[in-house]
């Protein structure tokens, strides 16, 4: 991981390309091998890591133009979860080393962009490379899965 400097350059850049609307990033689940929970091993989305340096399953990321703020969606892991993988950071402060103020549960992620579609304002996002995230945009977007494929921002 780099400095948050970095980070926070970086989507300082980007949000200079673009100047209205909001950029969608999707970042990667845990795949299941044959089930649930024996999967491969993790890899998150390399745009994700670029611009928010969080490898952690789970997560999506919105930088939102006009009201200059970026939001990590997802969710501290869970007295379950904890049992396998031992205390770590909360989601606030791994977000915090990134130079990202607001977290939000991932289950607010609809709603968020469901307002922002109800205000006309425009939605970045990159080409989905991997099936769940053309369904996932499809559910948000209120697109069907052809119109995902065609209306994705070429960075």
């Amino acid at each position: 991981m780099f400095a948050k400097e970095e980070y926070i350059t970086r989507r300082e850049k980007l949000r200079e390309l673009l100047g209205d609307g909001l950029i969608l990033f999707l970042g990667n689940e845990e795949s299941g091998i044959n089930f649930e929970h024996n999967t491969y091993p993790y890899r998150q989305d390399s745009s994700f890591i670029y611009f928010f340096g969080l490898q952690v399953p789970g997560l999506h990321a919105v930088i939102d133009l006009d009201e200059g703020k970026e939001v990590i969606f997802g969710n501290n892991l869970s007295i379950d979860d904890i049992v396998f993988t031992g205390p770590i950071e909360s989601l606030e402060e791994q977000a915090h080393k990134v130079g990202v103020a607001s977290v939000n549960p991932i289950d607010s992620l609809d709603a968020y962009i469901g307002d922002a579609i109800s205000k006309g304002r425009k939605i970045y996002y990159l080409p989905p490379y991997r099936p769940e995230h053309i369904l996932k945009l499809s559910q948000l977007l209120n697109l069907s899965a052809k119109e995902v494929s065609k209306k994705y921002l070429p960075i």
